[in-house]
């Protein structure tokens, strides 16, 4: 008798199975990058739908003084948007104004990050001259060391990452405030990765940095400063006013934050979530 050729049924299973164990991985690992290019692509589109809404809301004063929420709809996101005014900055308060640093606050070095250009300029104030030259980083730090009252030295170091670009120690003079160390960041253009700034402060005075943001930021400066000894005292959240365009207006605040939210409309979830500010002149 000639034998009868093709699968058995236990042959069936065990083919099937074997193909259930090669097929489940290649479509869980297809179906895993169809989602990551997925999100990414609405990660994406939200993050542009977020700066629209932003810059239509910053460039329109009726929008902030009257509204305190916004919503809108665009395709499958839905947008949200909350306007708050900053108690700390209602009128009657100082606030940094003057593109030329014509301003309340005096200190003796400053470094700037200037608008339009990818660079960190430096100057020792009391007489102008430039700390450190011209430095272009990526991933921006700034380390400053003070040495003890004996020695008298400032050191600054400029590094992109972990990577130094320039280093000046310096003797101190000319200094605005005796038993104090004045250090201005002005950040007049938006950054694109964090600035690290690290503090040592080794002299028994006291050592105060300034945070001084433009009001044309798009984004909200994300600023880590590490203190690693020493009396050291931050103040942030400086507005530097150069939009003169409100000068005459009904707010009472001269300073308002607005939060834009780009929202799945089906599940809700949260895809991005942006922060700017709003400022007004009387």
């Amino acid at each position: 008798m000639s034998k009868q050729k093709g699968f058995t049924l236990v042959e069936l299973i065990i083919t099937i199975a074997i193909l259930g164990i090669i097929i489940v991985p290649i479509s869980s690992m297809v179906l895993t990058s169809a989602k990551i290019t997925k999100d990414s692509e609405d990660k994406l589109n939200a993050t542009n739908i977020a700066q629209e809404y932003m810059e239509k809301i910053k460039s329109d004063d009726s929008l902030v003084l009257n509204n305190s929420k916004l919503n809108y709809e665009e395709g499958k996101y839905n947008i949200e948007c909350e306007i708050r005014p900053i108690d700390d900055y209602k009128f009657g308060q100082n606030v940094v104004v003057g593109e030329n640093g014509s301003d309340s606050i005096v200190c003796d070095y400053k470094f700037v990050f200037e608008e339009g250009k990818n660079t960190i300029e430096s100057y020792k104030m009391s007489d102008g001259s430039t700390l450190i030259p011209s430095q272009s980083a990526s991933k921006p730090r700034i380390d400053i060391t003070c040495a003890d009252n004996a020695q008298n030295k400032i050191k600054f170091s400029i590094y992109d990452s972990d990577s130094l670009l320039k280093s000046e120690e310096i003797t101190r003079s000319g200094e605005n405030e005796s038993g104090k160390i004045k250090i201005r960041f002005d950040i007049l253009r938006d950054l694109g990765e964090q600035l690290d700034i690290n503090l040592d402060n080794k002299s028994s005075d006291v050592l105060e940095i300034y945070l001084v943001k433009s009001d044309k930021l798009t984004h909200e400066p994300n600023i880590n400063i590490n203190k690693i000894a020493g009396k050291i005292r931050k103040y942030d959240d400086i507005i530097k006013i150069t939009d003169k365009s409100s000068v005459e207006n009904k707010a009472d605040n001269r300073l308002y934050e607005i939060t834009v939210r780009v929202k799945y409309k089906n599940t809700n979830d949260i895809i991005i979530e942006d922060k700017g500010y709003k400022t007004f002149l009387k």
